[in-house]
């Protein structure tokens, strides 16, 4: 009987039977009403037919990958879900997204951000996923467009420049927008940085010097500036004065030297703008302090000395072989060739020693030289031709005789040096070594020392 039942049910469901007044359950029943004189089985008249159960995970299928790496810091999670039972919803950690299609956009930090997706069928079963999105925040690039303006140069000083000293400091600023690579002077480089200061060290030659500053960028870009510095030393003239006339205790009567000294102060000072240093009574320890202080005196190239002494004098014979001394105050005496050595030593290049005491010509080395050329060129040209032709140090003596000073303490060679240095000419209102010579009412005992590294070096008497 049931089994004439079952095949009964299924020819009527094959033939459209009953179709619209039948359903499924939510477990997978099938229920059929059918007329309750067909059945007792059911109280309500249905023939309950039992289907398989739905175990079953859904399917999940993404529009991406569940590991992407992204340049922006938004992302859309995107897909659909499945299941022959039907879905019941979507989640992304936790939150509803969504039932058979989903779309969800999230913000991401940066670095690895991750997401749970999780999907849940009608049949309460479900599929879970993790997602990765590492999001790797883009650079922006700015491409800077290429310096092509060439450095600035300025200068603390002009580019056409007279200068009185010898050394002189070429000094600036170098800029550029792309920073500065290196600054050369005159084919000297040096490393600076952006918006460098310079300074470059130069000595100076007599005339016109010229130099050139080049500043080149880190783009080689390069600018250079031309400068001319024109060295005009300004020549000072300087006078050393050493008179003793007090010999107390030494047996020697003393001495009116300081009329001699005061005389000739006056003639180098208002006649040839000397600057004079007068010292009365000096012993000879005073007198090597007073000239070794000189030595580092900072001298221009024409820059001249002058040292006078007036006083006593005596000479020793050792061997045939004479020299003298200088006699000073307090009983001490100075050698000839103590005071011209130390004369030497100074670095003055044009240097006269005037020695007025008795033996003095004793000090002499050579003799004084050839007559200095006749120039024809005009003051200056003559001056500086002058400074190249002579030797070192010059020394003139009132010779090497006894009694060179009178007994009222005057002196005829201070007297005739004095008088030539006042009323004789010279070309352009300047008296040489040689002339001086030449022409004091004087016998005159004059001499040199030649010192071969300085040939610029001479004496010459320049009227104000």
């Amino acid at each position: 009987m049931k089994k004439n039942i079952i095949i009964l049910i299924f020819t009527l469901l094959s033939g459209g039977i009953f179709a619209q007044q039948s359903a499924v359950s939510p477990k997978g029943e099938l229920h059929i009403p059918l007329p309750t004189s067909w059945t007792n089985t059911s109280p309500k008249g249905e023939i309950h037919i039992l289907g398989e159960e739905d175990k079953l995970p859904p399917t999940i299928s993404l529009n991406h990958n569940y590991y992407e790496e992204v340049s922006e810091n938004n992302f859309t999670i995107k897909g659909i879900a499945s299941d022959q039972s039907g879905i019941k919803e979507v989640l992304l950690d936790g939150k509803k997204i969504g039932k058979n299609s989903f779309s969800k956009n999230v913000l991401l930090a940066v670095g690895t951000n991750k997401f749970i997706l999780k999907a849940i069928d009608n049949r309460k079963n479900s599929t879970e996923k993790e997602i990765t999105i590492v999001y790797t925040k883009k650079e922006i690039v700015v491409v800077e467009p290429k310096d092509n303006k060439d450095p600035i140069i300025l200068l603390n000083h002009g580019t056409n420049i007279s200068s009185e000293k010898k050394e002189f400091t070429i000094s600036g600023t170098a800029s550029d927008e792309s920073g500065i690579n290196n600054i050369f002077l005159s084919g000297d480089a040096k490393d600076y940085t952006q918006n460098s200061k310079f300074n470059f060290n130069v000595v100076l030659k007599e005339g016109e010097n010229i130099f050139t500053i080049k500043a080149e960028d880190k783009e080689d870009n390069e600018e250079e500036v031309k400068i001319i510095i024109t060295y005009n030393p300004q020549r000072k003239d300087y006078a050393l004065i050493f008179y003793v006339s007090d010999y107390k205790g030494s047996g020697m009567a003393n001495l009116s030297t300081d009329k001699n000294a005061k005389q000739l102060e006056v003639v180098l000072k208002n006649d040839y703008g000397f600057e004079t240093h007068v010292f009365a009574n000096y012993t000879a320890t005073q007198i090597e302090d007073e000239i070794k202080k000189q030595t580092n005196k900072n001298y221009n190239d024409n820059d001249q000395l002058l040292i006078y002494f007036s006083g006593y004098g005596s000479k020793n014979t050792v061997r045939n072989k004479t020299t003298g001394n200088l006699l000073c105050a307090n009983k001490t005496k100075m050698p000839h060739a103590s005071f011209t050595t130390f004369s030497i030593d100074n670095n003055c290049n044009h240097i006269l020693l005037v020695l007025d005491a008795c033996y003095s010509g004793y000090s002499l080395y050579t003799g004084i030289g050839d007559d200095v050329p006749d120039y024809k060129e005009n003051k200056e040209e003559y001056i500086s031709g002058l400074f190249t032709e002579k030797p070192a140090l010059h020394i003139f003596t009132s010779g090497d005789k006894e009694g060179t000073i009178k007994k009222d303490g005057l002196s005829d060679f201070t007297k005739a040096l004095i008088e030539i240095l006042k009323y004789g000419k010279g070309k352009h209102n300047i008296l040489t070594d040689k002339e001086i010579i030449n022409k004091i009412d004087y016998d005159i005992k004059a001499g040199k020392v030649d010192i071969s590294d300085n040939p610029k070096a001479t004496f010459l008497f320049i009227k104000k």
